[in-house]
């Protein structure tokens, strides 16, 4: 088959338009620093992509949930230390009056501290936190505690609900202690019979009511190593979600997103070619005719 002049300008310009679009989609991927800005730019990357972005949103929903989970657990570890404080305070104004020596009306003048120290206690068993009472089990809506300061009596209206969140799909976190734990019911009858005994001038009772302090105090420190433990095992789980959410972010980029240097290097070539096409058409003939070619 004869090689005709117009068969070779054909070419040429069939090779400058695809120069031209290859520039083009290059000059828009730099400057979007896309490469796929529509599916059929890559439709199998495009795939790829929209399944990454899939895993991305469970595993951020999954960390959303993981701070709120750690949130809740930080506020029943920061409440059950504030009533160890009470406890070891109430302990120290115990076993200052089990003193033989101490006179009665010294004794008299604890009384008020204890009393003070019990409403500190159901105050602290009504902590509110954004909005929710932590210690009223599925009740959190109502203070758990409803309390007698006249005769230091208590009545518990929450149940015994434990509050469970999901951290990531098909694990579980329990979130809360629900007031009707025993360490709630002990830490308040010691505090009333240490209060009592110091009004009776009993110190063999006052004596007694350390051991239930120290009793209300060991049940305190317990629930708290467990809701420690809680929140290790909420953050050992967010370290390796944050973790595997850059990995996904690095991955989808790496799908999505041009390398910037090796797209300018991909333009200067096409725009090397582009020109030496130009160059070969224009020693085959006049450059004004070339344009009647290209329409």
């Amino acid at each position: 088959m004869r090689i005709t002049q117009r068969m070779i300008i054909d070419s040429a310009v069939y090779r400058l338009q695809q120069n031209q679009e290859g520039m083009d989609k290059l000059r828009a991927d730099i400057a979007s620093s896309k490469r796929i800005r529509k599916p059929d730019d890559d439709p199998q990357g495009t795939h790829q992509a929209m399944n990454l972005r899939t895993h991305l949103s469970a595993v951020q929903n999954s960390l959303r949930n993981l701070e709120y989970s750690m949130d809740w657990l930080s506020a029943n570890d920061a409440a059950l230390g504030s009533i160890a404080k009470v406890l070891a305070e109430a302990r120290d104004e115990a076993l200052k009056a089990a003193n033989d020596t101490l006179s009665s009306g010294i004794r008299q003048g604890i009384v008020p501290v204890i009393r003070d120290l019990y409403s500190q206690t159901v105050g602290i068993g009504n902590t509110e936190h954004r909005g929710q009472h932590i210690f009223g089990g599925f009740r959190v809506d109502q203070p758990p505690f409803v309390a007698d300061m006249n005769n230091l009596t208590f009545t518990y209206q929450g149940d015994n609900g434990s509050i469970s969140h999901e951290v990531e799909p098909g694990t579980q976190v329990v979130v809360n202690v629900p007031g009707s734990d025993p360490l709630f019911s002990a830490a308040l009858t010691a505090l009333k019979n240490l209060h009592d005994a110091l009004q009776a001038n009993d110190t063999a009772a006052i004596r007694a009511s350390v051991a239930d302090i120290d009793n209300a105090l060991d049940l305190t420190l317990q629930k708290q190593g467990e809701i420690g433990s809680r929140v290790k095992g909420v953050s050992v789980t967010r370290s390796r979600l944050e973790k595997y959410e850059v990995d996904i972010q690095s991955l989808l980029s790496r799908t999505e997103n041009v390398d910037v240097a090796e797209a300018v290097l991909n333009l200067s070539s096409h725009e090397q070619a582009y020109q030496a096409t130009l160059s070969a058409l224009s020693r085959i003939l006049p450059f004004t005719s070339l344009f009647d070619y290209v329409k």
